[in-house]
């Protein structure tokens, strides 16, 4: 305890690393406590026209491993569910209303600095140049990856492409350990 961060620290945390921990303290310094963010979210995706997406953390992981912080009244191994297509159109409306997330998703290292210890944090997206699933055949700038027992290895890939933007979702992808590429080598084919 005793840390301070700054908000850019914990968005690209969040969007590098996968940092659940940032993520979480995001949505609090937003919305006040876990459950408003969380209701903040459901009532976006809705404005979206997504109206069968369970969301219940912020980070992804099953509400169970949140402790105090998990949505009340829901069991706790009730966790974010939503189709392929309502992640496409979050990523949609994402790039198209903050166009700027792409100058953070597509950073493959990055320094985060806590008083004098720094972390390299290096991206779980392994299609951006300098990771190892890099592809130029595939110049992906984007999205975010995300993994759960139940959801398996997840991702949301974006690229520009002849002028347009191009979003694929990955979902259910084998995840056998923290080394292993299936949700990109799906991606590609």
């Amino acid at each position: 305890m005793g840390h301070s961060y700054t908000i850019r620290q914990l968005y690209q945390a969040t969007l590098i690393e996968s940092a659940n921990g940032a993520a979480m303290l995001l949505g609090q310094t937003i919305a006040g406590s876990q459950k408003a963010f969380i209701n903040q979210m459901r009532a976006q995706v809705k404005k979206w026209g997504i109206e069968d997406a369970k969301i219940y953390t912020a980070c992804g992981l099953p509400n169970g491993n949140l402790g105090k912080d998990a949505y009340p009244g829901v069991n706790k191994n009730d966790e974010n569910t939503m189709s392929a297509k309502d992640m496409a159109i979050i990523g949609q409306n994402l790039i198209k209303d903050f166009p700027e997330v792409l100058d953070t998703t597509k950073i493959a290292h990055l320094n985060f600095k806590d008083g004098n210890k720094v972390t390299k944090m290096a991206n779980f997206n392994w299609m951006l140049k300098g990771l190892s699933q890099y592809d130029e055949a595939y110049p992906v700038d984007g999205l975010k990856t995300g993994t759960t027992n139940a959801a398996g290895a997840c991702f949301i890939g974006t690229v520009e492409h002849s002028g347009a933007r191009l979003i694929t979702v990955v979902m259910g992808a084998r995840h056998q350990d923290g080394t292993d590429p299936s949700r990109f080598i799906q991606l590609r084919s």
